[in-house]
């Protein structure tokens, strides 16, 4: 039996991950950090997204996945709709690339991240 872990103070990096996974408690840190990757840097495509997680393409395409309107793998066998935060739409320059930019869904997550975090905390 594993109680829920309560921070006093925690830091800005945790309360980003804790009111992530507020929103799914299935949310990996690997979903975290490439969603605050993708708020930060929208417009970015899925191959600079692999280069800032440092993770294989397929690893990524599944997180991007999980983030945006596709279906995604929880774990072994589950499968979930995806948390409609992300989509991916072809870049002004070239059409056939797609870059990443946050839903209606996923500006207002943003937005509710930020009032959040007033103070930033030291780790």
């Amino acid at each position: 039996m594993s109680a829920a872990v309560e921070f006093q103070l925690p830091s800005t990096v945790l309360t980003v991950l804790q009111l992530l996974r507020e929103r799914d408690a299935n949310m990996s840190v690997v979903a975290a950090v490439a969603f605050a990757f993708i708020c930060e840097n929208e417009g970015l495509s899925q191959t600079e997204l692999c280069q800032l997680l440092d993770e294989p393409s397929y690893v990524v395409s599944r997180v991007v996945d999980y983030l945006g309107q596709g279906t995604a793998q929880v774990g072994r066998e589950a499968r979930q709709r995806g948390l409609d935060l992300v989509e991916r739409v072809p870049w002004d320059r070239d059409r056939r690339v797609r870059v990443l930019k946050l839903t209606p869904s996923g500006q207002r997550l943003r937005q509710a991240l930020n009032a959040a975090v007033v103070r930033p905390q030291p780790l």
